[in-house]
């Protein structure tokens, strides 16, 4: 029988087969969030603003493992989808095998050396005296977990290819029934502090590597023969350039978010608007990129199968499903964020209100425009998609390291502080225009072929 037929991915209507596959990222998602939404809650009521200050110079760290889970995992996954496309099963079987043993070999080594290094590290990511040791504390259990956290992103999508997108889901979603009563019984029962943060939040992301045993047991495609287990560094080249894009979208926001809270010291803020930028950053602007990424990882298998099928017409189909439709769901949801920013604010800042107050009054700002940037998001997601890495490293940098870097160091020296919080808007706006002329030139040439 031919593959292709047998596959959802080139068979069924695309507007329900997007709206599924992104909606059960969304719900493994948005389960992820409520643990990340009661560590907040449980930071700023139990621990204080310090605490909160804390989180947000971590906040590099958790980006960091975002780019590195979409540097391995994305490409991986998009060759994978390709390959089953066209038919190549083991083919596809070969890419998972060894991106497994490349992320186990590089994931261990990461921790072991960042656990070395990490109070420079901390320094350097604009950690004062006061907020460096409650940073060490979290970052310890962090970076201990991190291994599990990082196959546990290579199963989840591995998992969605084997058109399994609910026992993907439930690999998120499972855990957080256990992580939110423990995180509270462990900060405001046993006072641990930032460690009680740290070690839940491992939990819930750490939890769906236990899917790798699904697939070993359960997978039609990605059982690992022992053949598979190496490292074919031709095949992780390969993943590796596809999934560079992934990687520089985090390692910007990583790189951005270090230059802010240094500029914020720089420009006379304090500890006062690190933690109203960690709230923001870390939880409230977080919760919108899920969603966004929840689109991207619906849209992604269904584009890298159908191309490789040769099925250009459904290429072209969940391009314009997941820009129109995903796109307007981003600014729905961006729109109600803002709309009910003042007691979001409160929810974080707990008795601070003069935290609360700041957290509101720079979310006004910053999160203005957030919902147009996410399109470059989406738009390098396709391309990542279609294997077009030039173009996708392009609309992934242009947000940030093409537009809202030069403007960080240009906007303060006009307008101070608030300089900071004007140049994501600025430069949503920039990354949109950039993003919708490529995407549709893109598509006119789908429709053509």
């Amino acid at each position: 029988m031919n593959p292709i037929i047998e596959n959802e991915f080139g068979t069924k209507k695309i507007t329900p087969l997007f709206w599924k596959y992104s909606l059960l990222a969304l719900a493994g998602q948005l389960f992820q969030s409520c643990s990340l939404i009661a560590d907040g809650i449980f930071i700023g009521n139990g621990i204080g603003g310090i605490g909160l200050a804390a989180f947000g110079i971590i906040a590099p760290f958790l980006t960091f493992f975002a780019a590195m889970s979409g540097l391995f995992t994305t490409g991986a996954a998009t060759m994978a989808a390709t390959q089953l496309g066209s038919g190549d099963k083991e083919g596809a079987r070969q890419v998972y095998g060894t991106t497994v043993a490349a992320v186990i070999l590089f994931s261990v080594l990461f921790s072991v050396m960042a656990i070395i290094f990490r109070e420079p590290l901390l320094t350097a990511f604009g950690a004062t005296e006061s907020i460096l040791p409650f940073a060490k504390e979290y970052l310890l259990i962090w970076l201990i977990g991190f291994p599990f956290c990082m196959l546990g992103g290579l199963a989840y999508a591995f998992t969605r290819i084997e058109e399994k997108p609910g026992i993907a889901a439930l690999g998120y979603m499972l855990p957080i029934i256990l992580t939110i009563p423990l995180e509270f019984f462990l900060i405001f029962k046993l006072k641990i502090g930032m460690a009680g943060a740290a070690l839940p939040w491992i939990i819930s992301v750490g939890f769906s590597s236990v899917l790798l045993l699904y697939l070993q047991a359960k997978g039609k495609v990605f059982r690992i023969k022992a053949s598979d287990f190496k490292l074919d560094f031709k095949l992780l080249g390969k993943s590796l350039k596809i999934g560079f894009a992934t990687f520089v979208i985090q390692i910007c926001t990583t790189i951005a978010t270090i230059i802010i809270n240094n500029q914020i010291v720089a420009f006379g803020g304090g500890e006062l608007e690190i933690g109203a930028f960690g709230i923001i950053n870390g939880y409230i602007a977080f919760l919108v990129m899920l969603v966004c990424n929840s689109f991207v990882s619906g849209l992604q298998p269904i584009v890298s199968f159908n191309r490789g099928a040769g099925y250009m017409q459904r290429v072209a189909k969940t391009i314009k499903t997941a820009i129109l439709q995903g796109g307007l769901a981003i600014v729905t949801v961006v729109a109600l964020v803002l709309l009910f920013i003042e007691p979001i604010s409160g929810i974080f800042a707990g008795t601070d209100q003069e935290l609360a107050r700041t957290c509101m009054d720079i979310s006004k700002i910053f999160l203005l425009m957030y919902a147009f940037g996410t399109m470059s998001m989406l738009v390098s997601g396709y391309y990542v998609a279609v294997e077009k890495v030039g173009l996708s490293i392009l609309t992934a940098v242009s947000r940030i390291i093409l537009f809202a870097v030069p403007l960080l160091f240009i906007l303060p020296h006009f307008w101070g502080i608030q300089g900071i919080w004007i140049a994501q808007p600025s430069a949503d706006i920039l990354a949109f225009a950039l993003s919708t002329m490529l995407i549709l030139r893109e598509y006119h040439l789908l429709k053509q072929q």
